[in-house]
């Protein structure tokens, strides 16, 4: 019976006032915002690490892509390396060495303006076939 009357009366010693004084409160109130501030620091981190490990899948995506096309596509991309200027590394130009000896581009029938891009130009089509 007698604690009965000890757990009526309260942590100090009030009878019939059971609970928290607001400095118990308090500190509760100060613990939680201190761990919810530590949470939401890590938000900024795993936002980043997500955007880095985005782009690394998109560029080895795109890098296949772009390895794929070139490989479906491998005659159009050598007569256009040739017919830009570039050497072809087995064959040496008429110096005998294996730099080209105009600038890329030059003298095409398909540039009037003369400024090495075909006045047809399309970013997106080589010699007629989308990439």
């Amino acid at each position: 019976m007698n604690r009965l009357r000890e757990l009526d009366q309260g942590r100090h010693g009030v009878p019939g006032c059971p609970g928290f004084s607001l400095i118990e409160v308090l500190i509760a109130v100060m613990v939680l915002a201190v761990g919810l501030l530590g949470l939401a620091s890590v938000f900024p981190v795993v936002i980043t690490q997500q955007r880095q490990a985005s782009d690394v899948v998109m560029g080895g995506v795109a890098s296949s892509v772009v390895r794929d096309k070139i490989a479906a596509n491998a005659d159009i991309a050598a007569e256009l390396l040739s017919q830009d200027g570039f050497a072809d590394p087995d064959e040496p130009d008429q110096d005998g060495d294996r730099v080209p000896n105009e600038t890329p581009g030059q003298d095409r029938p398909d540039d009037n303006d003369g400024d090495g891009v075909p006045d047809t130009f399309h970013p997106d089509v080589l010699n007629g076939v989308y990439v």
